[in-house]
């Protein structure tokens, strides 16, 4: 039996790239950011996008083991992208507030935040936006790369 990982590398290295772009356009909304020096604030934000990928992967595969099914984005149902979408957004804006509270991260007065919890708009746009799109290119691109079924 082959184990047929493709699926979640691609995701990852989508995820990866993806959440990099975004916690580089997101960095001037947290204090300390713009003063750092270039490659500090780069590393930083590529620790945080390989974070985020992992967290995408995580909700992946969580998926996959109750589904019982590695492929399953290649035939997505309701249930299971919102199961996705869900542990994605959970992983991300848990980690996001714990960081907030424990200062790990302080957003900067551009950052408009949402009175509940607290949380940034743009890392809550992040987590509702991001695991989706991501999910939805690398399912189009596993497609695209799947050989034609004889009928």
């Amino acid at each position: 039996m082959t184990m047929d990982f493709g699926p979640a590398i691609r995701l990852a290295l989508y995820a990866l790239g993806v959440n990099f772009v975004w916690e580089m356009l997101q960095a001037p909304l947290f204090i300390g950011m713009l003063a750092m020096p270039r490659w500090d604030a780069t590393a930083l934000c590529l620790q945080a996008a390989a974070g985020d990928a992992v967290m995408i992967v995580i909700a992946f595969a969580v998926v996959a083991i109750g589904t019982r099914d590695r492929t399953w984005m290649l035939r997505p149902r309701f249930g299971r992208l919102g199961a996705f979408a869900s542990l994605a957004a959970l992983q991300g804006l848990g980690l996001e507030w714990v960081s907030v509270r424990l200062e790990r991260w302080t957003y900067g007065p551009q950052m408009p935040v949402e009175p509940v919890f607290g949380l940034g708009l743009a890392p809550i746009l992040q987590w509702v936006i991001l695991p989706l799109a991501l999910l939805w290119a690398a399912r189009r691109r596993q497609l695209r790369g799947t050989p034609a079924r004889a009928a």
